[in-house]
C-alpha cells in the first residue's frame, strides 16, 4: 500500500473526454476537502485523523498539507513526532474536531489517509539513489505499525488548470482492504456534483464484514475474519491467495483454459479509441496484431491467480513492445486482467457488461463482485481489482474544475 494504484494512472492515460464544466475557465486552482463524520456515534470528532501528502507538482518533491493547506516539503526530520514499538514516524495527520476542511492547490500523486482511534504510522525515507519518499501502512508485513490501526484512503491527483487534462481525478479503493464504509462526493464549476463509494446513509461497517461472510464462496470468507477481522476485510492476494498461500492457485483452472483454448482459435475483441485486436497463443505468450496502429503486443506467458487479481507481473509488462506500442500493450493487458477477474473473457462483447460479470458457479474474484453490490456501492461503482476502471465500473470521478470533494466516514 505503499504506491499509486495502477487504476488511477491507468484512468488518466485513456484520454478521457473534458467534462461538461460551463464555467470551466472560472477555477481557481482551489479545491476544498471536507472530512465528515457519520459514524454514528462510534467516534467522535476528536478520535478521527486525516492527511493529505503527495506530490507536488513544480518539483516533485513529497508534501504533506498543512492545516492552512499549505504543501509542506516532507523531511526525514518529520520522524520522532511519533513512537510506536520502538519506531519513529512523522504525523502528518489533523484531528477531525480541529480541521474539518482545508483548500489546497493542485497535487499530484496525491493520497488523503483517514483512521479512527489514532494517527496512521508514516515514516519519511531516503533510498540508496538518495530520493526522498515516504512508507505508508504495509499490511502484508507482520510488523507493521498499522495492522491495529483501522484505516482507509482516497487516491487522488489535482491537476493544474494549464494543462490538457486539468481538474481532479479521484477515487475510493478497495484494491487492498476495506476498512470502513467511505463515501466520496465531488462537486464542480457547471453543476458537477457526483457520489460513489459505500452507502454510508444505510451501511453500517457490522453489516459489511456480516454480509462479505454470507455472500462470498467458503474460500473467501476468511478474508473478513480472524486475523485480519476487526481491523480490516483484505483482498484475496493479501490473504489466503496470495503466493504461497491455501489459495494460491485458485484462479488456475480458469486460466489454463483460457490459454488452451487461444492456442487453437483466435481471441478477437474491439477496444474503445484502439480498434480491433486478434490474439492467438503461441507457446505460453499471448500475442495480439492490429488495432488502429496495426501494431504487435504481447502478454509475455501465462498469468497466475496473484497476477490476475493484482494486475501485475506479465498483466503490466511492457516487455517485447516497440516503443510506440508500450501504452497500447499495457492497456490490452488490463483489459484481459479484468475479463479474467470477472470470468467473462470469452465473451469479448460482454467484457464491459456487468449482467454478465462473475457468472455463478464459475472461478473469479468474488472479492471484487461483493464492492459492487447493489446494497453496498453507489451505482455498483467499486475499485475490487487494480483495473475495474475497464468497462467504467470503478469508483473514479473527474472534473475540470472541482471545488470541493467530501468523504464521509461511516460505522
Amino acid at each position: 500500500m505503499k504506491r499509486m494504484f495502477a487504476s488511477l494512472a491507468l484512468l488518466m492515460s485513456m484520454a478521457l473526454a473534458p467534462s461538461a464544466d460551463i464555467k470551466a475557465q472560472e477555477w481557481n486552482e482551489q479545491t476544498v476537502f471536507e472530512v465528515v463524520n457519520q459514524t454514528r456515534g462510534a467516534w467522535t470528532d476528536q478520535d478521527i485523523h486525516w492527511a493529505i501528502v503527495g506530490r507536488r507538482w513544480s518539483d516533485g518533491h513529497f508534501v504533506w498539507v498543512d492545516a492552512q493547506g499549505q504543501q509542506i516539503p516532507m523531511s526525514v526530520d518529520d520522524n520522532g513526532a511519533l513512537v510506536k514499538n520502538g519506531e519513529t514516524y512523522t504525523n502528518y495527520f489533523h484531528r477531525l474536531s480541529d480541521v474539518p476542511e482545508v483548500s489546497i492547490a493542485p497535487l499530484d500523486s496525491a493520497r488523503i489517509m483517514l483512521s479512527v482511534g489514532s494517527p496512521m504510522y508514516i515514516k519519511v525515507l531516503i533510498d540508496a539513489d538518495g530520493n526522498l519518499g515516504y512508507a505508508g501502512a504495509d499490511i502484508q508485513n507482520p510488523t507493521d505499525a498499522n495492522l491495529d490501526v483501522v484505516f482507509d484512503f482516497g487516491e487522488m491527483a489535482i491537476i493544474p488548470i494549464d494543462r490538457p487534462d486539468r481538474g481532479i481525478f479521484v477515487n475510493t479503493s478497495r484494491v487492498d482492504q476495506f476498512g470502513f464504509p467511505l463515501q466520496l462526493r465531488v462537486q464542480g464549476l457547471g453543476g458537477y456534483d457526483e457520489t460513489v463509494g459505500e452507502r454510508v446513509d444505510t451501511l453500517t461497517r457490522d453489516q459489511v464484514f456480516e454480509r462479505f461472510v454470507q455472500r462470498v464462496p467458503a474460500e473467501f470468507a476468511h478474508l473478513a475474519q480472524m486475523p485480519y477481522a476487526p481491523h480490516r476485510i483484505v483482498a484475496p492476494a493479501h490473504g489466503g491467495f496470495g503466493y504461497g498461500r491455501q489459495h494460491a492457485d485458485y484462479l488456475q483452472p480458469y486460466i489454463d483454459h483460457v490459454w488452451e483454448r487461444y492456442r487453437h482459435e483466435d481471441l478477437v475483441f474491439t477496444l474503445p479509441n484502439l480498434g480491433t485486436f486478434t490474439g492467438r497463443v503461441q507457446g505460453d505468450t499471448l500475442r495480439f496484431t492490429g488495432g488502429n496502429q496495426n501494431g504487435t503486443f504481447f502478454i509475455n506467458g501465462k498469468p497466475n491467480t496473484q497476477m490476475v487479481m493484482l494486475g501485475e507481473g506479465l498483466l503490466n509488462d511492457a516487455a517485447n513492445a516497440a516503443p510506440q506500442d508500450i501504452d497500447t500493450q499495457l492497456q490490452i493487458q488490463a483489459q484481459v486482467a479484468a475479463a479474467l477477474n470477472r470470468h467473462v473473457i470469452e465473451q469479448p462483447a460482454q467484457w464491459y457488461d456487468a449482467a454478465f460479470h462473475y457468472p455463478s458457479g464459475q472461478l473469479a474474484n468474488r472479492y471484487a463482485q461483493f464492492w459492487h453490490g447493489d446494497d453496498i456501492a453507489h451505482r455498483n461503482l467499486a475499485y475490487g481489482f487494480s483495473y475495474d476502471d475497464v468497462g467504467d465500473h470503478s469508483p473514479s470521478l473527474h472534473t475540470q474544475s472541482p471545488t470541493r470533494v467530501t468523504f464521509t466516514i461511516g460505522w
